[in-house]
C-alpha cells in the first residue's frame, strides 16, 4: 500500500514538473541565429538620399545603391531586401534573441537619423517578428538552455494592449451624392450626419448607422440591417423623404439590398483571418457576436486605421466597360491620381452613376490569389493581377471586342482606373497603376485581392485602442493583486490549520501550476476578468480544503487513529465538495455560452479552476496527507486540533 502510495507521489511530482515546463518554459532549445527585417521610412525618396552620397548613377538598381549606402555609413553587417516603396529602407541582419534584435535596430535607427533626421523606423512588422526570437537564456548547455522564470500564457488586450473591433455585417445600404462636397471640414460633415441621423430616428428608422466617409466627401451613407425585402422598401422610402427634406440637391445611387444567407457570417470570418494573418498578429481573436456581428482582438497592433483597412474593405473588384457616352479623365494634382468621368458636354458625371450603367466584364472570383505589388517605369507602384482559365478567356474576348474602348476598374463601386483597351490582350494578365498613394496602399490591395473579397460589407461599429503601456501597467498590477492574495490565503491555512494547512499550502502552489498549465495547453487569452475568475477558484479551491480539515478535526475528537479520521474525513467531506463544485460549473457555464468577451474569460478560467480543484483538493491533498501519516507528525494532535 506504501508502495503505491509513493509511486502515486511520484506520479504528481512528474506532472508537476512537465506543468512548471509548460507554463513557464525554463528549459528550451538554446537560440539559433534567424535573419530579422528592419524598416525604416525616409521623408524623401530614398534615391535623391542615397545617390548624391554614393555617387550612384541613376541606372543603377535600387538595391545596389541601396547596399552601398549601407556599406559607406559603415551600419555593420545588413544587407538591403526588397522595398515597399522608394521613401522606404529594408535591411536585413541576423539575431539570436528578442533583445539582440532591439538593440541593433535601436543602433540603426541612430544611424540613419543622424544622417538623415527625418528617418523613422517602422516598428509594427519587427515587433511580432521579434517577439518570436525569445528571451536571452541564463545557461546554455549544448542544444538546451535554461532561460529565467515567465509566465506562458496569451494575454488579452486590457493586458497588453492592442485593437479591438466590433463588426456589423451590412445588409441595406443607401448611397446619396451631392454635386458639391457635404462641407469644407470633418466637423462640418460631422454636423451633417448628425442631423440626417436624427430626423431619420424621428421618423422611426432606429436600427442604422450615418456615415460620410472622408475620402469621399460628396457621398453620404445610410447603413441599415433590413432583414426582409419588405423592410428594405419601406426603409428606402424613409431615407428617400428625408434627404429630400435635408439634402434636396443629392442624387441617390442605386441602393444595395445584400441576401444574408445562413453561412454568410462564417464565411466573412475566414476572409477576415486571412487578411489579419498578413498584418503578422499574433493570436488573434476573430469571434462571432450574435447573429450579424463579428468581435475582432489584435493585440500588439496600435494603429487602428491600419487594421480597418486591412479587415473592413469589402474589395470588391470589378472589371467593367465604361459607357461610350462617357469619358474617364485622370486628376493628378494631388498626391494620388483620381479617376472621374465627364460626359460629352464636358460635364462632370458621378462615378456611381457610370458603376451603375456599365456593362460588368469580369469581378475578383476571376482572379488568381497571386496578385504581387511591381513598379512601373516611372517607379511608381503598381499591382499585377492574373486572371484564372474563366477569366482569361472572358478578358480576352472583351478585349478583342472593344479596342480603343475604355475598361472601368472599380474597387467597392469607386472607379480607380479607366485604362484604354488599345489592343487584345490574351495572356491572363493586367496592371492596375497610377492610383496608389504609395507602395503601402499597393500592398493592402494586393492583399485584400489575394484574401478575396468579404461576401457581404461591414461597418465597425465599436473600435478600441489599449495603448503597450496601459496594458503593461494592468498586467502588473493584476498579477501583483493575484500574487498578494494567493501569499494571504497561504498565510492564513498555515496559521490556523497548521500541518494541514501546509499541506493545503503545497496543494494549492500544484493547483495553481495545474491551472494556467491548462489555460496555455487550450490556448485561453488571459484576461483581466480571467485573472479575477482565478483568484475567485483560488478561494473555492482553499475552501475545498477547509471543509475536509473541518470534517478532519471532528473525527479525531472522536478518538479515531489519524489514518482512520482521514479515511472518514475525506469520504465525508466528498458530497459536500462536489456538490459547490459542480453548480458553480453550471453557473460558469452559462456565463460561457451566453456572455460575450470578458465574460466568457472570466466564466472560462472560473471552470479550469473548478475541475483542477476536484483533482487536487481529493487526490494531491489526500496524497500528501497519507504521507504525513506514515511520518511522526500524525501521532501529535495538536497540531490538527486548532
Amino acid at each position: 500500500m506504501r508502495a503505491k502510495r509513493y509511486a502515486w507521489l511520484g506520479g504528481v511530482v512528474v506532472l508537476v514538473l512537465v506543468c512548471v515546463e509548460i507554463v513557464f518554459q525554463p528549459i528550451l532549445r538554446s537560440p539559433s541565429t534567424k535573419e530579422i527585417n528592419y524598416e525604416f521610412r525616409f521623408d524623401r525618396p530614398f534615391s535623391e538620399l542615397a545617390g548624391p552620397k554614393t555617387g550612384a548613377t541613376g541606372e543603377k538598381g535600387f538595391e545596389d545603391k541601396a547596399q552601398e549606402y549601407v556599406d559607406k555609413l559603415k551600419l555593420g553587417d545588413f544587407l538591403t531586401s526588397s522595398r515597399e516603396s522608394d521613401n522606404v529602407l529594408v535591411l536585413a541582419g541576423d539575431a539570436r534573441t528578442s533583445k539582440d534584435a532591439w538593440a541593433k535596430g535601436r543602433s540603426l535607427e541612430k544611424s540613419l537619423a543622424k544622417e538623415w533626421p527625418g528617418t523613422t523606423w517602422d516598428t509594427s512588422k519587427f515587433r511580432t517578428a521579434a517577439k518570436k526570437l525569445g528571451g536571452s537564456p541564463l545557461v546554455s548547455l549544448g542544444p538546451l538552455a535554461i532561460y529565467p522564470m515567465k509566465l506562458h500564457v496569451n494575454y488579452g488586450l486590457d493586458l497588453q494592449g492592442g485593437v479591438h473591433l466590433v463588426l456589423q455585417c451590412r445588409r441595406a445600404l443607401f448611397e446619396y451624392a451631392t454635386p458639391e462636397p457635404l462641407a469644407d471640414t470633418h466637423e462640418a460633415r460631422t454636423a451633417v450626419v448628425r442631423k440626417v441621423r436624427d430626423a431619420l430616428i424621428r421618423r422611426g428608422l432606429a436600427d442604422m448607422e450615418v456615415a460620410a466617409p472622408d475620402d469621399r466627401n460628396n457621398i453620404l451613407q445610410v447603413r441599415t440591417q433590413a432583414k426582409t425585402g419588405g423592410e428594405f422598401k419601406r426603409q428606402e422610402r424613409l431615407v428617400k423623404e428625408t434627404m429630400a427634406a435635408f439634402l434636396p440637391e443629392a442624387k441617390p445611387r442605386k441602393p444595395a439590398f445584400y441576401e444574408f444567407q445562413r453561412d454568410t457570417v462564417d464565411r466573412t470570418i475566414e476572409i477576415v483571418r486571412t487578411r489579419v494573418d498578413k498584418l503578422g498578429v499574433s493570436e488573434p481573436v476573430i469571434q462571432r457576436q450574435g447573429e450579424d456581428r463579428i468581435v475582432v482582438q489584435l493585440a500588439g497592433v496600435y494603429d487602428p486605421k491600419e487594421a480597418i483597412d486591412y479587415i473592413g474593405t469589402t474589395a470588391s473588384l470589378e472589371f467593367r466597360k465604361v459607357p461610350e457616352r462617357y469619358d474617364p479623365k485622370v486628376d493628378d494634382s494631388g498626391t494620388v491620381e483620381k479617376t472621374y468621368f465627364v460626359d460629352k458636354q464636358g460635364e462632370t458625371v458621378d462615378s456611381g452613376a457610370v458603376y451603375d450603367e456599365a456593362e460588368l466584364i469580369l469581378n475578383g472570383s476571376d482572379l488568381k490569389p497571386t496578385s504581387v505589388v511591381s513598379v512601373d517605369q516611372f517607379q511608381r507602384p503598381t499591382v499585377e493581377l492574373e486572371f484564372n482559365p474563366e477569366g482569361k478567356r472572358k478578358f480576352a474576348n472583351f478585349t478583342k471586342r472593344n479596342v480603343h474602348k475604355y475598361l472601368g476598374i472599380f474597387l467597392d463601386r469607386e472607379c480607380i482606373s479607366a485604362p484604354v483597351v488599345n489592343e487584345p490582350i490574351t495572356g491572363g494578365k493586367c496592371v492596375i497603376s497610377g492610383g496608389f498613394e504609395d507602395a503601402k496602399e499597393a500592398k493592402r490591395l494586393m492583399v485584400l485581392l489575394n484574401a478575396g473579397a468579404l461576401p457581404i460589407p461591414i461597418d465597425v461599429v465599436e473600435n478600441r485602442t489599449v495603448t503597450a503601456t496601459l496594458g503593461a501597467d494592468s498586467l502588473q498590477k493584476s498579477l501583483r493583486a493575484g500574487l498578494l492574495g494567493v501569499v494571504l490565503v497561504l498565510l492564513f491555512m498555515m496559521a490556523y490549520y497548521r500541518v494541514p494547512g501546509a499541506v493545503a499550502n503545497v496543494a494549492l502552489t500544484i493547483y495553481c501550476v495545474l491551472v494556467f498549465a491548462v489555460l496555455a495547453l487550450v490556448g485561453a487569452t488571459l484576461t483581466l476578468p480571467g485573472i479575477a475568475g482565478f483568484i475567485l477558484s483560488v478561494g473555492m479551491a482553499v475552501d475545498a480544503n477547509v471543509i475536509i480539515f473541518e470534517r478532519l478535526k471532528e473525527e479525531m475528537r472522536t478518538n479515531k487513529t489519524f489514518k482512520s479520521a482521514l479515511d472518514a474525513g475525506f469520504s465525508r467531506a466528498w458530497t459536500a465538495i462536489l456538490d459547490s463544485q459542480v453548480t458553480t460549473l453550471i453557473a460558469a457555464a452559462v456565463l460561457f455560452i451566453y456572455g460575450t468577451g470578458p465574460i466568457q474569460g472570466f466564466a472560462l478560467t472560473l471552470s479550469v479552476g473548478v475541475l483542477v480543484n476536484l483533482f487536487t483538493a481529493i487526490t494531491v491533498t489526500r496524497l500528501l496527507m497519507s504521507v504525513v501519516a506514515d511520518t511522526s507528525l500524525s501521532r501529535k494532535r495538536f497540531l490538527y486540533l486548532a
